[in-house]
């Protein structure tokens, strides 16, 4: 049976098969605390809190129940004792989602010793993940830091997203010497690209909605580049700097930017280009790629591999 045909006879029962993951339950916080209770003989490997209405009862102590569970997706705006989620040793994937500003969880996240991948929108107290250094996949969402500085302390940091956060400046991600896909996006105050010069390990870059990117020269020196997305960043200069990137093979630019550049034909004598699509690009050299451009693989998946929750374990 496919997994959809599956996850459609599960859906009544209040649970979904996920790849990498395995069984979760799912639902507003008191339709999974009774699954918890009804599959405790169940190899449940994650749990799926959603619902931003005021539940029956908002307490998630019952988490403590499953101390086996792997992966936790949970909206937190309306839940109470969101601490419990210490309790659950073996998590090896979290995302804490739709917090409300100002909302404060005293939780200490470096408590989850397992712990690869998390995905946070910020809360107070939400420091404590700076201090996960065995986190390789990080998701942060509105965190009103204006400096970078915490994230240097994610040495094991593969894969990066930044969104709607209030940074100016990036160079935190300088030393971070396993970091290989970041995304930068609508970062409204960012205006120092130059962390990610030179840096030596980024294959994979998608910007989106920075508006004061301005001028494509921050990215000389990422000699292991090899997909660039550019996407609402307004106009754009400096596209010679990507004569310095030796193993790029995809260039996507588009959306609400403009490059501008007096000559783009440079880019045919890149052999190892496979994709090349640029707002502004002059009619001939986009009728030139437009012949030549191959599949683009929109996310690199490749590079977000292997799965960071393992079902087969335990």
């Amino acid at each position: 049976m496919s997994r959809d045909l599956l996850n459609l006879a599960l859906h009544p029962l209040g649970m979904a098969l996920r790849a990498g993951i395995g069984l979760v339950l799912k639902g507003t916080v008191d339709q999974v605390r009774r699954a918890v209770r009804r599959a405790k003989i169940m190899p449940i490997r994650g749990v799926e809190i959603a619902g931003l209405e005021a539940p029956e009862d908002p307490s998630c102590a019952f988490l403590a129940e499953r101390p086996d569970l792997r992966y936790a997706r949970i909206a937190v705006a309306p839940l109470a004792d969101i601490t419990t989620i210490e309790a659950l040793v073996k998590l090896e994937c979290l995302a804490l989602l739709r917090a409300t500003r100002g909302q404060r969880i005293p939780i200490d996240l470096a408590a989850l010793p397992e712990l690869q991948r998390l995905d946070l929108d910020w809360f107070d107290g939400a420091e404590s993940a700076f201090r996960m250094r065995r986190l390789q996949s990080f998701g942060l969402s509105n965190c009103p830091l204006s400096m970078s500085a915490s994230l240097a302390q994610l040495t094991m940091l593969r894969r990066l997203r930044l969104a709607d956060c209030a940074l100016r400046e990036i160079d935190a991600l300088r030393p971070l010497g396993a970091l290989t896909w970041v995304a930068l996006h609508h970062l409204d105050k960012l205006t120092d690209f130059s962390g990610l010069s030179c840096h030596p390990a980024v294959r994979f870059l998608w910007i989106e909605g920075c508006r004061d990117l301005a001028d494509l020269r921050c990215l000389e020196g990422l000699g292991a580049l090899e997909t660039l997305r550019i996407l609402d960043c307004g106009e754009i200069g400096g596209i010679e700097a990507l004569r310095s990137l030796p193993r790029l093979r995809h260039i996507h630019i588009h959306g609400s930017t403009r490059v501008v550049a007096r000559d783009m034909a440079f880019l045919r004598d890149m052999p190892q280009l496979e994709s090349v699509v640029i707002a502004g690009m002059p009619r001939e050299e986009a009728a030139h790629w437009t012949r030549r451009n191959r599949p683009y693989p929109l996310l690199r998946p490749d590079l977000l591999r292997p799965a960071f929750v393992n079902p087969a374990r335990g």
